[in-house]
Order: structure tokens, then sequence, then C-alpha cells
């Protein structure tokens, strides 16, 4: 039997190496552990159980195909850096096309941190998931910090949405380009003791006041 000479050899590495890589970095379900760095291909929802972490190493980027949201039950620890942030978007960003969001529910430890993450073209206007283009909270402290939001839509909270998120943080964040029908980047209900510092929120819009 004929072996092949080095030279096919590495041929045929290389050609099975994106099949490979484009398979290995394919994700949906329940996560847990760490992820990334690299790119990774979001073909259905996520959910971080209740109980369990889900830790994001700088250098990471998300790319939805299609309208799939990130279901926070656990902690979530997303913390980039300047320099290798962490990018959740669409594979193809457009009006029509836009991912469905992380969403924090009720139970989940007041514990997650998002830094230095980009979140764009997000979008949740279509029952039961109708608040919170990028991030819900629901009665969970949220803490975000340099964090960027932009091109994002819902019914209310085009941006950010939290409810009854008390002793929340946004620090050094940047909302803007969202719309809603109620708070076009940031909406707080029944919420107390957020802090809201050094952030820019602008060139958002909203339908009603």
């Amino acid at each position: 039997m004929r072996c092949p000479n080095r030279a096919n050899l590495i041929l045929l590495v290389m050609l099975l190496l994106p099949i490979y890589a484009a398979a290995q970095l394919s994700i949906h379900g329940q996560l847990t552990g760490i992820l990334g760095p690299g790119t990774y291909s979001v073909d259905g929802d996520c959910e971080v159980p209740a109980g369990e972490t889900l830790t994001i190493n700088p250098g990471t980027t998300f790319l939805h195909t299609d309208h799939f949201t990130w279901n926070i039950y656990g902690e979530l620890h997303a913390a980039g850096t300047p320099s290798a942030p962490i990018i959740f978007n669409h594979v193809a960003p457009s009006l029509s096309n836009t991912w469905g969001g992380i969403r924090f529910f009720q139970g989940a430890p007041n514990t997650s941190l998002l830094e230095w993450c980009q979140l764009s073209w997000s979008r949740n206007v279509v029952s039961p998931a109708t608040e919170g283009g990028a991030i819900y909270s629901d009665h969970v402290a949220v803490t975000m910090r340099n964090c960027t939001v932009s091109y994002c839509s819902a019914a209310d909270g085009g941006g950010v949405y939290l409810r009854g998120a008390d002793n929340s943080v946004i620090d050094s964040c940047s909302i803007f380009n969202c719309f809603a029908n109620g708070g076009g980047g940031l909406q707080l209900n029944g919420c107390s003791n957020v802090q809201i510092t050094y952030c820019r929120i602008g060139g958002n819009s909203a339908t009603s006041t």
C-alpha cells in the first residue's frame, strides 16, 4: 500500500481543517464551562442552566445563523478586553437578519458580568419575548461595563430592559441606534438602586414616551 508523500499529506490536512473547524465551532443547547477564544456559529438557542456557570474568554465571537436566544438561568461571565472584545452578532446582520439577545431569568444569581462586549443586531418584538433587544433581565442584578449595544430593537427597551433588577450596574457603556415603542435605548421597570455611570446613550428612538 502506497503512503501519501509529505506534500500530499499537508494538502489533505489543509483541505480537511476548515471542515473540522466549522464542525467543532457550531454551538447550541446547554453551555457550561469555558468557551473561546475563537469564532462560533450559533445554530440554535443557547442556555446556561441553573446552578452552572459559563465563562467566555476574551476574543470570542458568536455569529448567529437565525433568531436564536441566550437564556440564562445560571451565571454568565463574559469578560473581554479593549483589544479582544466579546462579540455577539448575526452572521449577516440586517433589519431582517437578527438574533434574540441575552435573557436573564428570575432565580439566576446576581453575579453575571458582561465586560467589553459588543452586542449588535438583536431584536425582540414577538410575544412572549417582546422586551430587551440585546439584554433582558427579570429580577436579576446584571453588571455591564464597557459594553456596546447597537442596532437592536424591541417592543420596550430597544437595547436593554431591566425588570426588578435591583442593584444592577451599567458603567461606561454605549447604547446607540436602537429602537422600541418605549425606551428606545434603555428601559427600567420597577428597579431600585441601579447605577448608570459614564454611559453614552444616544441616537435611539421610541414611538412613545
